[in-house]
């Protein structure tokens, strides 16, 4: 995070870190993700903000750049949280990523499959795994 601070200030762009994905205001309760693991919800809230920046200045009325943030300031601003819309929803719920957090039964068998390829993936997959593992007995008592 300092790394990227330093380059936001050098090259005068604002900085943001992502809400936790709870912050949403949903008409529906929590939002509902399609691909397991904890670490999947700021994947989530990463893919939000983007979506939402982009929509913005994409289609939105103000097509202007937000205001730059003081370069010699040192804290790092929170992105708003803003309510998803329907099709947002949608997307984060139909997610599907084969081979990503991925359980696959075959008759009696169940197959837990994850992709990981880096040090930080493989402790995130450990995690999924533990606690997927642990549903999954728990379920077939």
């Amino acid at each position: 995070m300092a790394v990227l601070r330093d380059r936001s200030r050098e090259i005068q762009c604002p900085l943001w870190v992502c809400p936790d994905l709870d912050q949403y205001p949903t008409d529906s309760g929590p939002l509902q993700l399609g691909l397991a693991g904890q670490h999947q919800r700021s994947n989530a809230s990463l893919a939000l903000q983007l979506s939402h920046t982009w929509l913005q200045r994409r289609c939105g009325p103000d097509q202007s750049c937000s205001p730059l943030l003081d370069p010699e300031n040192s804290s790092i601003a929170q992105a708003a949280s803003f309510k998803p819309s329907p099709v947002m929803v949608k997307g984060l719920a139909s997610t599907e990523w084969a081979g990503r957090t991925q359980t696959l039964r075959h008759g009696a068998l169940t197959y837990f499959l994850d992709g990981a390829h880096t040090r930080r993936s493989m402790q995130a997959c450990v995690q999924w795994f533990r606690e997927t593992a642990a549903q999954h007995e728990r379920n077939a008592r």
